[in-house]
């Protein structure tokens, strides 16, 4: 336990490390205090390229005061819109700082999660998030890094960079921001997530070790981070790649002595992890587009993110042991945000 706390001081000390905020071009000291009121659908969840094959969309409202210093808190509720099973799926706490000055932009944020005892959401063994970044506007192209932590029962370490340029159109009342992202990180949280859930929860529930679900990611507070001035807040890095999912068929029965057909049988895991957890490698890399209109104190926002996993896991089940399969994974975004000006 010592340990840990350990090594959250030393991520809360890493303010020259990165993240995928947008930049201000001038002092956060110069912007007022605020209260932003967001509301955001997503059409996925995803982490660091590993999900459960079931889907999981969020519509999420969220509320976040920024102070004049620098110094925010934010609160977002993750509702699951899957039908039959509606429910509110995550809770995130934040808090956190953000400097801006010309073209630098820096900060630091912790998240709390609490998410459902049944969520599926890949993320959802992780309890703390905590995150640093740096990020330097060279004109022709932003260039952020961040480096983040996330605690379970165990620590990962993320680390994140990413290219990107704002175009304003509509008398810079529309802005385009395209953007690339690769990820880096360890999987002790997906090791976790496959003995903890993916037997009981989601779409790995009684199915079969062959299949293989789509790609998955997501950014680590889930897309809905607000921080930043001026930020856009729906996110769109944070990881791509696929999980085991679909059932695979047993051995299909023989003609039993009464001349009837046995039906076909289903292998069944009841026990499942992943090897080499603890190795830092790329986990995906990210093609995003996003848009945002202002329109007063309100801002329009969608995006849409194309995400390319890598680095596949090996699965171990008490079936067999077997390479997971990854997918070119999609979501997309759609929001509204108003602020209130103090």
């Amino acid at each position: 336990m010592k340990r840990t706390a350990l090594s959250l001081l030393m991520v809360l000390s890493m303010l020259l490390t990165a993240a995928q905020s947008a930049t201000q071009h001038k002092d956060s000291t110069s912007v007022p205090s605020m209260v932003r009121f967001g509301l955001q659908y997503r059409s996925d969840y995803y982490f660091m390229g590993r999900a459960d094959s079931a889907k999981a969309p969020y519509l999420t409202p969220s509320i976040a005061y920024f102070h004049k210093s620098g110094l925010f808190v934010s609160s977002n509720i993750s509702y699951l819109t899957v039908r039959n099973q509606g429910r509110i799926d995550l809770v995130t706490l934040s808090g956190g700082y953000d400097y801006y000055h010309k073209n630098l932009a820096a900060g630091v944020s912790v998240s709390e999660y609490f998410f459902s005892d049944s969520s599926f959401a890949i993320q959802a063994e992780m309890s703390t998030y905590m995150s640093a970044y740096v990020g330097y506007d060279f004109k022709p192209i932003m260039i952020v890094v961040d480096a983040g932590m996330g605690v379970s029962q165990n620590v990962d370490y993320f680390l994140g960079i990413e290219l990107s340029r704002s175009f304003y159109l509509i008398r810079d009342k529309l802005r385009l921001t395209p953007s690339f992202y690769t990820n880096f990180g360890t999987q002790n949280y997906y090791r976790e997530y496959y003995s903890n859930r993916s037997i009981t929860t989601g779409g790995n529930s009684g199915k079969g070790k062959d299949g293989s679900g789509d790609g998955k990611g997501n950014d680590p507070n889930n897309g809905n981070s607000d921080t930043g001035p001026d930020s856009d807040g729906d996110g769109g890095g944070g990881g791509s790649g696929g999980t085991g999912g679909t059932g695979g068929s047993g051995d299909t029965g023989g003609t039993g002595d009464t001349g009837g057909t046995t039906p076909p049988t289903t292998t069944i895991i009841t026990e499942a992890t992943t090897l080499n957890s603890e190795k830092f490698q790329v986990m995906n890399y990210e093609l995003s587009l996003q848009a945002s209109y202002r329109l007063n104190d309100f801002r329009f926002i969608t995006s849409a993110t194309v995400l390319f996993p890598v680095n596949p896991s090996t699965v171990v089940t008490d079936q067999g042991t077997y390479t997971e399969e990854l997918k070119t994974g999609f979501f997309w975004t759609v929001g509204i945000r108003y602020t209130l000006h103090k």
